[in-house]
């Protein structure tokens, strides 16, 4: 693995995400496989899925939360004006959340819409309001655990740029949240609520939101997967399924080198990569710009997802990115969640293939193991 003279990123000590320090959560892990993912409809998976000595195994090695995404169609049944739930998805629901903080770890609940719900949200007032009163419902059952245990995250990565223009997918994006927030805030004042940009959470486009929610409970949430083709490396996504061995830090005789391999077509579409010149410093600098937003307008951030497909980057170079990234959001106080715990899910676990814990990339979040 290349390091060459890259140093240690450059610091601006004074720069500190300051309405950070009055949130619990810290350390986290995203559990993605027990109410979102390809095997929520299979026989008894939701109701096995997750035991109280693999969460009281999370808590020893140092994670103080969870982030749980529920699939809304799984909970909810969304193609009626009334959403209702569903009795035994809800129930299930009901007892993952008393599982959770019943080992003391805190819960950040995030609804996950699929694209069609997605799109529904983004153009159409009436679907919007429907899901407010969903969001009323979820907070009357929740509401009564500790603010410090249980918090509210209403939707994750919107997408609505999908849908519409640029411009107003950033403004539809706010319209929505905060009719959501609000249904929230009807039933409770003292909890936390996550709220995101418009897209995939990217630290640039949330750093652009220029009006924020005047409320001290409110955290914006953001994920780091840059640079995606790095990340994201032998992935079903165009192009980047096929790369592998593309390093980081990006050294470009290194890089070039993993791109000579690959289809033509490929290595072409992959070249930018390799001039990114991607680094520690990189990603210290996006860290500072996330954080020197949030200071001017007075709002916590909440490091939500992060993570990278393990075995297909070169040995170690997976692990020394999870670890730089890991390092920035601790440095500006910032509490994060991986993704993810008890895969697989194209390997952005904390367990290998055998459900082992994967002790370098434990060793990579600061982990005890």
């Amino acid at each position: 693995m290349y390091f060459g003279n890259l140093g240690k990123a450059e610091v601006n000590n004074n720069l500190y995400c300051s309405a950070c320090k009055t949130i619990g959560l810290k350390k986290g892990v995203n559990l993605f496989n027990w109410f979102m993912g390809p095997n929520i409809y299979a026989p008894s998976h939701t109701e096995s899925y997750m035991t109280d000595e693999k969460l009281a195994k999370l808590k020893q090695l140092g994670f103080t939360h969870v982030r749980l995404p529920v699939s809304d169609t799984y909970i909810a049944n969304l193609s009626s004006p009334t959403f209702t739930f569903n009795p035994k998805q809800i129930a299930l629901l009901d007892q993952a959340i008393q599982q959770i903080t019943s080992q003391k770890m805190g819960v950040v609940l995030t609804l996950f819409p699929l694209n069609d719900t997605k799109k529904m949200l983004a153009t159409d007032n009436t679907f919007v309001a429907s899901y407010a009163m969903l969001w009323k419902e979820l907070a009357k059952r929740y509401s009564f655990y500790s603010p410090s245990l249980v918090y509210f995250e209403l939707i994750n990565e919107p997408g609505f740029q999908v849908f519409l223009p640029k411009e107003k997918a950033s403004v539809r994006s706010q319209e929505v949240q905060k009719q959501l927030l609000s249904a929230v805030r009807s039933i409770t004042a003292q909890h936390y609520v996550l709220l995101t940009s418009y897209d995939a959470d990217y630290v640039q486009s949330v750093a652009s939101i220029s009006e924020t929610i005047n409320d001290p409970k409110i955290i914006y949430t953001v994920h780091f997967y840059d640079p995606i083709a790095f990340t994201h490396q032998g992935m079903p996504i165009p192009y980047i399924q096929s790369a592998s061995k593309l390093p980081y830090p990006v050294e470009q005789t290194e890089c070039f080198k993993a791109l000579s391999v690959l289809p033509l077509d490929v290595s072409q579409h992959l070249m930018y990569y390799c001039y990114t010149k991607f680094n520690s410093q990189e990603i210290d600098r996006q860290f500072q710009l996330l954080v020197t937003w949030a200071n001017s307008h007075h709002v916590a951030l909440y490091l939500g997802e992060f993570g990278a497909h393990q075995n297909i980057a070169p040995p170690g170079d997976t692990e020394q990115w999870i670890k730089d990234v890991r390092e920035a959001s601790e440095r500006y106080g910032i509490p994060w969640a991986f993704w993810s715990a008890y895969g697989p899910i194209y390997d952005f676990s904390i367990t290998d293939s055998q459900g082992q814990f994967y002790s370098p990339l434990l060793k990579a979040l600061g982990m005890e193991y």
